[in-house]
């Protein structure tokens, strides 16, 4: 059973090891059939995709991985090829080739573990450098983790509406060394979004580029890095990195974005960085590019610590405000360069406490303000 449903399956591996170097295609006929896999791996087996896998239906599958098989009524197979069998309970999966899927809710890698007990590194899905994600249908997603590690070191394209480059939850990792690409929304209610996770407890890695459209998310998590090479370039009403965490204190960093990383976002509300919440903690020396009629930091949580320091100085047009913070309880501390070119800007616009000890030449065009508190 292992939840298939009625889909076509291309290949199934139990306990074993699978290197597709050529074409698989699973319910590509006129009339596809929903719960189409690619490749389907369970209980310690290895896949390689070298080649292509097409899959088309409803909530379709490239290719998943589950820790343990599960019977028909939907309990783990244990050591189903005896106690002394070494590697059972895990699963990895390396996608080095091109996978593609054009149905409504299909998943291009899904790694799933159901081992009681066990750690994330149970379940492994990576797609490599030359490795290619495709979806096109609308609620997709590039790649899904449960309790797994899910990294991305080649390229997803997510080209249909209210889709998701990658997604994980239950205590999982995700990391993005790679370039998830977004089409944007038509609609400004339904956004695309790069990655995605509404668990706490799952840890957000970006490395390098994620890239979209018009109504799109770039990150929409709770506790969230950027390495100094991690990129999130967003178009108009949109938002390069959302997230709700609630956490006990701000003892503790929970969002993180490195010296030499960059969020830019375009025109028309949109947001560098909007966060929620209760007791944020964040640390940014990213380089904030920030388009006319947006907002570089939008606080809106209770008990927020936001420190900025950019090596580089933002540059702002018309219409923008930096630094914006409803919450009276948190606390903001500037050390970046702020200049305009326009006019009716605000560096600072802060409810709470808020300190600057960084420049602000808001000289030119009229109406700016460099801090309001």
């Amino acid at each position: 059973t292992d939840g298939t449903k009625n889909g076509g399956v291309g290949v199934f591996i139990n306990y074993g090891l699978v290197d597709n170097k050529g074409t698989i295609n699973v319910e590509k006929d006129s009339v596809a059939n929903s719960n189409g896999v690619g490749i389907y791996a369970v209980n310690g087996s290895n896949i390689t995709n070298n080649g292509s896998i097409n899959v088309s239906g409803k909530e379709a599958i490239g290719i998943l991985g589950v820790a343990y098989r599960t019977d028909s009524k939907g309990k783990n197979v244990v050591d189903e090829f005896g106690t002394s069998a070494i590697g059972q309970g895990k699963v990895n999966i390396l996608n080095k080739g091109n996978i593609s899927l054009d149905g409504q809710g299909a998943t291009g890698i899904f790694a799933k573990n159901n081992k009681t007990g066990a750690t994330l590194t149970n379940a492994i899905a990576i797609n490599d450098t030359t490795g290619k994600v495709t979806t096109t249908g609308i609620k997709a997603v590039g790649m899904s983790g449960e309790k797994a590690e899910i990294i991305n070191r080649g390229t997803i394209e997510v080209k249909g509406q209210e889709g998701t480059g990658m997604f994980a939850k239950s205590n999982s990792r995700i990391e993005n060394s790679g370039t998830i690409n977004i089409i944007a929304s038509t609609s400004a209610s339904k956004p695309n979004i790069g990655i995605f996770t509404e668990d706490v407890n799952t840890k957000v890695y970006n490395n390098k580029n994620i890239i979209g459209g018009n109504n799109t998310y770039g990150i929409f998590g709770k506790t969230i890095n950027m390495g100094s090479n991690g990129k999130i370039k967003v178009g108009d009403n949109s938002v390069g990195i959302y997230s709700n965490g609630q956490y006990s204190s701000s003892a503790s960093s929970t969002i993180n974005l490195a010296l030499g990383s960059t969020i830019e976002v375009g025109k028309n509300q949109s947001v560098g960085l909007f966060t929620t919440g209760k007791n944020q903690n964040i640390s940014s020396q990213a380089d904030m590019k920030i388009g006319d009629n947006s907002y570089g930091y939008v606080v809106k949580g209770t008990g927020t610590k936001l420190s900025t320091n950019s090596t580089n100085p933002v540059t702002v047009g018309n219409d923008t405000v930096f630094t914006y913070s409803t919450d009276r309880s948190g606390t903001i501390e500037n050390r970046a360069t702020l200049t305009s070119t326009g006019s009716k800007n605000y560096g600072i616009y802060a409810a709470g406490t808020a300190t600057n000890l960084g420049d602000i030449n808001f000289g030119s065009g009229v109406g700016n303000v460099g801090m309001y508190s």
